[in-house]
């Protein structure tokens, strides 16, 4: 088994090592004949490849990180706190100020 795991490595396959201890322990159980076996195989390597493409693509787009209120620094900016944020809960916590206008 980890012949094969090492194979599919080797030859870039790693969404077929991943998926295989899997795929085998299926066909066993339910008897799959080997053509069944390898379109499992083959959809489990497309879909690992798409989504390495799309971790690529989000990666080299360069998207600015997630922030919120809460990490920004008001003392470098000529923003004014207090005009952003409005006390809720008794003042020990804030929200944006859109957030408090109905749509």
């Amino acid at each position: 088994m980890h012949d094969l795991m090492d194979a599919f490595k080797a030859l870039g396959l790693y969404g077929m090592a991943s998926a295989w201890p899997e795929v085998l322990g299926t066909a066993r159980m339910k008897s799959l004949d080997h053509e069944a076996v390898l379109h499992q195989l083959i959809k489990a390597e497309t879909a690992q490849r798409e989504v390495r493409s799309m971790a690529y693509q989000m990666r080299v787009a360069r998207f600015p990180s997630h922030r919120d209120l809460a990490g920004f620094d008001f003392a470098h900016t000529p923003i004014d706190e207090a005009l952003v944020r409005i006390p809720r809960d008794g003042g020990h916590d804030s929200m944006l100020m859109a957030d408090s206008v109905p749509a």
